[in-house]
């Protein structure tokens, strides 16, 4: 490689531009455009000159049998140094610039980049608060969801001020610094060296002059690599996310291709099952392409992910015209069977339902003490279980479903029927809970369910119906002993040196022990 080719290149790799390196070497640029083109030969002096200025030998920069510039690099400075120096000669540029600039145009500066600076930061604040929370969601499960969530709020508040200030300087740079250098070095060919002017720039011209061959300045190409490190680390994150939605959309879409026909509530999923997925799928391709450096057809892509949201948008629009013709009826219609339980009363007698919705209560004073407990159901679905508790001292009898092992087509039949007569039904609310006494016995039996549950009771025709039932006693145990309390005697149980107090409030109990 001959002596004007590695001129060349450790002047550009250095950020130097002709002007600068003549001036630092005490030539004209025209001398030092004749070393690089191969038609001159610089003096001794000068070529000890550039040795010291570039930090490489005398042999590596004449000697034509080394014809890679890495091999210079090698007895170049450290990459700290070079940063730093690269850093410093950025800080000068800039002052010189403040100070050849008339006051007009750098108000004009400091306000155009005081709003930059504040665009970054409003964005950064929406950017960061909105991705943290959908990551500390999809994390949601985790214990400790909370600290989760504030750890990548840091993370990304960190990596977002990092992307602000490349941005911020990077801007400068070539808005206003790189202007500044070209026009000071055409002012200086017309101009009479004796008799200077003021150089004006003019920031609100649109045109950016600047060198495509002159590399940006090290220590912003670093942190450049670093941003771009961890923003490929977050697409592939996200991608981790959009991958099983787009997994999970396929099921979406061949489920309703294979029932297009049932009802067009099919049709307006598919469509926007298909939309969505061709709108993941050029996401992903965006993301891989830049995660592996490779050009995209941005164009293509583009267009592709426009027809996507308006296909989306047709078919929400044909999926909620089709829940217009729906009817709601009541999935009570479903029940096929019912199961009696007799139960004898006894003191502190509770009958409670888990999960299964409303109670209710029908006298009956032939069976006097005696009662007795139908539970209509679906029995294709679900069957009817019981169990004995001790709930704070009360004789508990809890009434549950248990899930049978159901036919899955016998639930798809009643579906897609539904879905064909346009109807929606909340399939669960099967369970039909009544629960016959005497007047006396029900009475004694809501007296004692009042002690340990909340709920709202409302008189029918020829009993009670109980909704809302909810636990009326809440327990605050810090002592981390055994604690029992009895809502009937009032008492409460614990080990020695653990202090228990009971407070009630607003219908509730609560037993605090520390």
């Amino acid at each position: 490689m001959k002596f004007g080719d590695k001129l060349v290149g450790l002047r550009k790799k250095n950020g130097l531009s002709q002007e600068e390196l003549a001036e630092k070497l005490g030539v004209s640029r025209q001398s030092v455009s004749k070393w690089e083109s191969n038609n001159a030969y610089p003096e001794t002096d000068k070529i000890v000159q550039i040795c010291n200025l570039f930090d490489c030998s005398m042999d590596d920069l004449i000697n034509d049998q080394i014809t890679d510039l890495k091999q210079i690099d090698r007895k170049e400075k450290n990459n700290l140094a070079k940063s730093v120096d690269s850093f410093f000669d950025y800080i000068s540029k800039t002052i010189n610039m403040f100070s050849d600039m008339t006051f007009g145009s750098g108000f004009k500066c400091v306000l155009k980049m005081g709003l930059l600076a504040l665009g970054l930061f409003l964005l950064g604040l929406f950017v960061v608060g909105v991705t943290s929370s959908v990551i500390g969601r999809l994390f949601g499960f985790l214990n400790h969801g909370y600290v989760i969530e504030t750890v990548i709020h840091s993370v990304l508040g960190t990596i977002w001020l990092v992307i602000a200030i490349i941005v911020f300087f990077y801007t400068f740079k070539i808005r206003y610094l790189d202007y500044y250098v070209k026009a000071k070095e055409e002012k200086q060919e017309n101009i009479n060296p004796e008799n200077k002017e003021k150089i004006e720039l003019k920031p609100t011209e649109k045109i950016i002059i600047r060198d495509s061959n002159d590399k940006s300045y090290s220590f912003l190409s670093g942190l450049a690599k670093v941003v771009k490190f961890f923003i490929k680390l977050m697409l592939i994150f996200f991608m981790m996310g959009i991958i099983p939605g787009v997994i999970g959309l396929g099921v979406v879409l061949f489920l309703s291709l294979i029932h297009i026909t049932v009802s067009s509530l099919f049709v307006g999923i598919f469509i926007s099952a298909l939309a969505a997925i061709i709108a993941g799928l050029v996401i992903l391709t965006v993301f891989i392409d830049f995660i592996f450096n490779k050009k995209s057809k941005y164009r293509l892509l583009l267009i592709l992910f426009l027809l996507s949201i308006v296909f989306f948008g047709v078919g929400i629009g044909i999926t909620t015209y089709s829940f217009k013709n729906f009817n709601i009826k009541d999935a009570k219609s479903l029940i096929n069977d019912k199961s009696v339980i007799d139960v004898k009363y006894s003191d502190n007698l509770v009958i409670i339902s888990s999960g299964l919705g409303d109670v209710n209560y029908e006298f009956d004073e032939s069976l006097g003490d005696n009662i007795k407990i139908e539970v209509k159901y679906n029995n294709k679905i679900n069957m009817v279980e019981t169990a004995n508790e001790d709930y704070y001292g009360a004789d508990t009898l809890v009434i549950y479903r248990e899930t049978k092992d159901f036919n899955m087509k016998d639930i798809y039949d009643i579906v897609i029927k539904d879905i064909k007569n346009n109807t929606l039904r909340e399939y669960d609310n099967t369970f039909v809970i009544t629960i016959k006494s005497s007047k006396a016995t029900i009475d004694n039996v809501l007296a004692n369910t009042s002690k340990v549950y909340r709920y709202n009771q409302t008189k029918t025709d020829n009993g009670y119906k109980l909704d809302s039932i909810t636990h009326r006693i809440n327990e605050y145990n810090i002592c981390e002993s055994e604690v029992r309390y009895n809502a009937f005697s009032n008492e409460i149980k614990s080990s020695e040196g653990c202090n228990c107090e009971k407070i009630e409030r607003d219908n509730s109990v609560e037993i605090s022990c520390e």
